[in-house]
């Protein structure tokens, strides 16, 4: 379901879905990075430490050394495919591995609110950015998406107590709210955010159909 508000934004601005993979790919080989540093080096508050057995033997350099050549391999392809972006997409990368360094060394949650907000929009707005020129528009299209995203953080790090069937709650009003603004930036939007909307609303829809059909069968 995550690709799907990408795909849907290749296809309103003709783009091929190379560069859709393409994006993918550079955006999480960079994240792997941030993810590696997050369970080795970064300093973590003591309620929240995880260890993870499998990087006690692990060779961090060996592998830094690796995903680095994919992602010069992956950034070539994509110069050489979508060249007039690749500027603007290198330095998106570039702010998105700053921050993730600073998220993984912040110590007290609340902190790290800040980073998460901006790590999880430039997650968006990099791969928009490999397909659309106008990508921070498409961003406005995620914002419910987002909206959901923060709530939950703050709820499963118990930095505001929300629960789970808190935000499930939650996710049709955020959307409804956001839908006059987006049909006044912009229509298609709506068709953008309509995966983002399915995958927070699934649940509720699933109990809704199993309800429907036991009235039926009634």
């Amino acid at each position: 379901m995550e690709i799907a508000p990408f795909l849907i934004a290749a296809w309103l601005e003709g783009v091929a879905i190379t560069m859709v993979v393409l994006g993918f790919g550079v955006l999480y080989s960079v994240y792997e990075l941030g993810y590696v540093q997050n369970d080795m080096l970064s300093v973590k508050e003591a309620g929240g430490m995880t260890h993870r057995p499998q990087f006690d033997q692990f060779n961090s350099s060996v592998f830094y050394a690796c995903r680095l050549i994919v992602i010069a391999a992956i950034l070539y392809a994509a110069y050489v495919l979508r060249g007039a972006y690749f500027s603007r997409v290198a330095a998106y990368l570039a702010v998105i591995g700053g921050i993730f360094f600073l998220h993984n060394s912040l110590v007290r949650p609340r902190w790290r609110i800040a980073t998460f907000i901006s790590l999880n929009t430039l997650k968006i707005l990099v791969r928009l950015g490999i397909i659309a020129p106008a990508a921070v528009m498409y961003v406005c299209g995620a914002l419910p998406h987002l909206a959901v995203k923060l709530l939950h953080y703050l709820g499963t790090k118990k930095i505001f107590p929300i629960s789970e069937d808190m935000v499930k709650s939650a996710v049709l009003p955020i959307y409804l709210g956001c839908l006059p603004v987006l049909v006044l930036v912009e229509p298609k939007l709506i068709l953008f955010g309509v995966p983002y909307f399915l995958n927070h609303f699934k649940s509720q829809l699933f109990s809704g159909a199993q309800r429907l059909v036991a009235g039926v069968r009634a």
